[in-house]
This record gives C-alpha cells, structure tokens and sequence, in this order.
C-alpha cells in the first residue's frame, strides 16, 4: 500500500524480503523501504535488496541450502568461505539458509502454503525435495540450526563446523530399515 501511495516501482519478491527482513516491525520495513526508495529510483528489484541489507545473494544461500541437503561437504565449506571472503555477515548467511532448510521441510511435509519465498527459489527446493528423503531435510535442519553463531559470528567455523557434521551424516545414513522404521 505504502510503494502503491508513493508510486514507487518494486518487485513483489523484494517487498517479502522487506518485510521478513523487518521480523514484525513496520516502522523498520517502512525506513528500510524509504532508503530503497530514495536510492533506487527507477525501480526496486530483489538484489538491490539484498544489497542494501548487506543480505548477500540469495542464489547463495539456495547453493548452500542444495549443497548442505545433498551432502556435498566441499560445495557447502566452498560457499561458506566465499561468503567469508566477501565480507558477509555469517550470521545473515546462517539466518537466510536456516529459512531455507525450513522452506525444505515444510515442501517435504505438504505445507507449501507456509512458504513465503519467491516462486524460483520455492520451486526450486521444491525439485530438490522431490530427491530426498525426509530424514535428511530434518537432519539438515536441525544440525544447522545448532550452529551458535551468538559468540563468535564473524567467524565461518561455527558454519563450517556444522557443515562437515550435516555431510558426514549423508555417509552414515540409517539403514532402509532403520528408515521405514
């Protein structure tokens, strides 16, 4: 209503990170969409979102996501060093991938309607739960959401710590058995 009244031009997928990113204030979402707004006059996509809140790329947090799910160790500590790199802030990276490990168990579990992710990106964890077994989604999850990113959060470790621990459980997978049980 407020981008509407204003005549500003944004995309709907960068409203919705505007107003997750807010968590529930809207005096936050409206300063974050006056500073879009004013530094974006031709219109406001999602990665100049991400831009401004110092978000990262969302495509990154996707290829984290896929790579943590999929257990592949090298691709996810490759992804969490660059984000390290590049300056991010791992505690936005462990927070965005947290939401999409989320999105991957509620998709698992028939509850597409408590996704609020852009169409690509939900259809894409989409495919990718389709491969999976539900174990391992909420596996993922909770080991990642153990990462304690309180004391020590410009540091990967935390990350890559729990990386290797969410991969390595790929290798010591329960048996069919173990699993139909």
């Amino acid at each position: 209503e407020i981008s509407r009244a204003e005549g500003a031009s944004i995309d709907s997928d960068a409203l919705r990170l505007v107003s997750r990113h807010a968590e529930g204030s809207l005096r936050d979402a409206e300063n974050t969409l006056e500073q879009l707004v004013v530094s974006y006059e031709d219109g406001v996509s999602l990665a100049q979102v991400e831009d401004l809140l110092g978000l990262g790329n969302s495509e990154r947090w996707l290829e984290l996501a896929r790579y943590l799910l999929m257990g592949n160790t090298n691709g996810a500590l490759d992804v969490v060093n660059q984000a390290a790199w590049d300056g991010m802030d791992m505690r936005q990276l462990h927070r965005q991938t947290l939401e999409l490990l989320r999105a991957a168990m509620l998709l698992q579990w028939g509850s597409a309607n408590m996704v609020d992710l852009s169409d690509h990106i939900t259809s894409q964890l989409q495919d990718l739960v389709g491969q999976l077994p539900a174990w391992r989604i909420m596996q993922a999850l909770k080991l990642w959401g153990e990462a304690n990113m309180r004391y020590d959060a410009p540091s990967p470790l935390p990350l890559e710590l729990a990386v290797v621990e969410i991969c390595d459980a790929q290798a010591s997978a329960p048996s069919p058995q173990a699993a139909a049980a």
